[in-house]
């Protein structure tokens, strides 16, 4: 990827909203959930020569779960408190060498729920960390999710979810598991995330969503996440709507095989990205697969087969050609026409 700009400056930039509404999760507790705007407002906010730059779009929500209406965006600058932080010698310290102080902020704040940001963690063992407050207004259980989460551009799910009683505030961490990203040379300068809030026990009744987008490094700094192409990539599909890359294979004695791909989403639509008509050399044999890619972003992914469905389909001396139809769809509109469908081989 681009090499992130040096050091940020006071000067406030305006935010880059994208308009991504997402569904919620059903999960209980804080804990790790599977498989992956509106008003506007911007946080500008310096450490040392940092510049942390959070912008908070809402969408309104009807009974049904679906948006009202269309997007209303207001942009507001606020500039916060900070705390400088120096070394021994007075010297400012790197951006990649400390955690990023920020005042407490609302990211989500109506008469039902609030989350507050209180803490950004850069240096935490397990992952690049956000520190949320949650607030349950309400006297009825609420479930706190991430949908879904981009990082420079790249799909990284937090994996993350916290129920929160009725009347109660909890502490939440939404850590980026540095498992998921490390492979990536991630910055780090532009995280979108996407909170819902649904009942805890009617969960198919959602609350509130809203996207947020915090740029660390400010807004001016961040750069997208570029894969570079190999001699070996086979380009499967690359339309108006999509580019799929199949990258190489791997084969476990335990989980199976897999067929990685990268999957480039060109739209401002969620896609479902999904396999259909699947034949390992000539048998069918549908793969477990089906993902997630948010608007205007990208993911690895892997289309995987296990070790006893090869077994039972005799596929004992390896994989000479995989052939599918790879398939999109609108995530938040399954009644909408598929987007795109292709015919592929693979020849591993």
């Amino acid at each position: 990827m681009s090499k992130r700009a040096a050091k940020g400056t006071n000067k406030k930039e305006p935010a880059v909203v994208r308009k991504n509404p997402r569904v919620s999760a059903r999960t209980s507790g804080e804990t790790k959930k599977k498989n992956k705007f509106g008003t506007v407002g911007i946080l500008v906010i310096v450490a040392a020569a940092l510049i942390v730059v959070i912008a908070v779009i809402t969408i309104g929500i009807g009974c049904n779960g679906k948006p009202n209406g269309g997007s209303i965006f207001n942009n507001k600058d606020t500039d916060l408190n900070v705390e400088v932080q120096t070394d021994e010698n007075g010297e400012t310290i790197a951006a990649d060498s400390t955690a990023i102080q920020i005042e407490r902020q609302n990211l989500l704040n109506n008469d039902s729920c609030q989350v507050i940001i209180t803490a950004i963690d850069t240096q935490n063992p397990s992952g690049y960390t956000i520190d949320v407050e949650l607030v349950n207004k309400t006297d009825s259980s609420q479930m706190y999710s991430v949908k879904y989460a981009t990082v420079d551009g790249l799909s990284v799910d937090p994996n993350w979810a916290s129920e929160v009683g009725g009347g109660a505030t909890k502490e939440g961490h939404i850590t980026f598991h540095k498992s998921d990203y490390a492979a990536y040379n991630l910055g780090f300068t532009d995280i979108q995330l996407v909170f819902v809030v649904n009942d805890a026990v009617e969960t198919s009744t959602q609350i509130t969503q809203q996207a947020v987008i915090i740029y660390p490094y400010g807004a001016g700094t961040a750069t997208m996440y570029t894969r570079k192409e190999k001699d070996s990539d086979v380009v499967l599909v690359d339309n108006n709507a999509m580019k799929v890359t199949y990258i190489g294979s791997t084969n476990d004695d335990v989980w199976g095989y897999s067929a990685n791909v990268y999957i480039e989403n060109k739209t401002g639509t969620n896609l479902w990205v999904s396999a259909a008509d699947v034949k390992v050399n000539g048998t069918s044999l549908d793969p477990f697969w089906g993902t997630t890619v948010p608007a205007n972003s990208a993911a690895y992914n892997s289309i995987c087969w296990t070790t006893s469905q090869f077994s039972e389909a005799g596929i004992t001396d390896g994989v000479s050609s995989i052939e599918m139809l790879i398939n999109a769809n609108n995530y938040d509109d399954w009644e909408a026409l598929q987007i795109t469908s292709e015919a592929v081989t693979i020849n591993p």
